[in-house]
């Protein structure tokens, strides 16, 4: 995914460890992250790039709209569409060393007209 300049940022905002697995098709494609503060993070395994990078869009979750995406009442691409901070965050790490590489923030609206994440995808339908 091609993101403009205008949101790149020049530190990396988020160190997050993966807490839980919601779906796995080869790789961890959806997991919940957490920083050291306590937030969640719903994390998206979009592609790997060349030369080892792999690239995730991000967006912080609450517990509730973690148990609503988790019962299928939300679609995996409406969470984050409609992130609850208005923000999408787009991570590059290095695959094999898990360093952050580079880093966007996105706006929602932004956002939302490039989403990339399946349309109807829901958890009900991961296979686990």
């Amino acid at each position: 995914m091609k993101i403009p300049d205008t949101y790149k940022l020049n530190f990396h905002p988020l160190d997050l460890e993966v807490v839980e697995v919601l779906d796995f098709q080869g790789a961890p494609v959806l997991t919940v992250e957490q920083n050291n503060a306590g937030f969640k993070y719903l994390s998206y395994l979009l592609q790997y790039a060349e030369g080892g990078v792999e690239q995730r869009l991000v967006v912080p979750v609450t517990d509730a709209r973690l148990e609503a995406l988790k019962a299928g009442q939300i679609s995996v691409r409406d969470a984050f569409n409609t992130s609850e901070l208005e923000q999408v965050f787009c991570l590059l790490y290095d695959e094999a060393t898990g360093e952050a590489l580079e880093s966007w923030m996105l706006p929602s609206e932004v956002f939302g007209g490039m989403n990339p994440v399946k349309e109807g995808w829901r958890l009900t339908e991961a296979l686990i």
